[in-house]
């Protein structure tokens, strides 16, 4: 297959991408005061899992090779990719539950809907009013779309992976839109790109450039 060099390049790489996630998590989360050996433990828990899956691959690439293209071999690999993703999801609501990284703020597994999990992370289009899930498993099931929603009195835009959002215009003229309407409008970490990107300059935003990692304004 490959040397055992190779595996343990892998291994170290997987370690790092967990040891970097899990210290990211933590700066990111500060005032949360949570666990940090828990922290760093779940997410290279999870990123090591990884290891297996890039065995996986490795056998496909090498049994059913996409170069040169083939429809069948590339059928294969789509239907692993899904099933791959699946059986991590599962793995990381398993990992989540038993470990409890985020202490009372991570869902228990009486609230953790499986079906749900699959919708929101793998690459499915779903309804922008149907229920979602944050990054420690609970559900948030929102009242209106941001096509119906009514002016707020206060809106806040939260940490979170910006990148998901960078390309959605619509998003970006609602959130434009909503910030000056509103009485209050104010962000939390990455939460500040939303509000630079939306031309406010004024109202309150909070971002550690440590976790953030590039200017908020232009």
């Amino acid at each position: 297959m490959r040397s055992r060099r190779f595996w343990l390049i892998a291994a170290g790489v997987w370690l790092l991408f967990g040891l970097i996630t899990g210290l990211q998590v933590w700066v990111s989360m500060l005032s949360h005061h949570h666990s940090v050996p828990l922290l760093m433990t779940y997410y290279v828990v999870l990123w090591e899992a990884w290891l297996t899956i890039t065995y996986i691959v490795v056998v496909l690439v090498r049994r059913w090779p996409v170069i040169p293209p083939g429809v069948p071999n590339i059928l294969k690999h789509i239907g692993a990719a899904f099933t791959l993703g699946t059986v991590h999801i599962i793995y990381w609501i398993v990992i989540m539950v038993w470990l409890r990284p985020f202490d009372m703020r991570t869902a228990r597994l009486n609230q953790i809907d499986l079906i749900d999990c699959l919708a929101s992370h793998l690459p499915l289009v779903v309804s922008k009013t149907t229920q979602t899930l944050n990054a420690q498993g609970l559900k948030v099931v929102p009242n209106y779309s941001i096509a119906d929603a009514p002016k707020p009195d206060i809106v806040v835009f939260p940490g979170g992976p910006a990148a998901n959002i960078d390309n959605d215009p619509e998003f970006f003229a609602w959130a434009k839109k909503a910030s000056i309407e509103a009485e209050i409008a104010q962000s939390v970490c990455t939460g500040a790109f939303v509000l630079a990107r939306a031309g406010s300059r004024s109202r309150r935003s909070t971002a550690r450039s440590i976790v953030c990692g590039r200017r908020i304004h232009p």
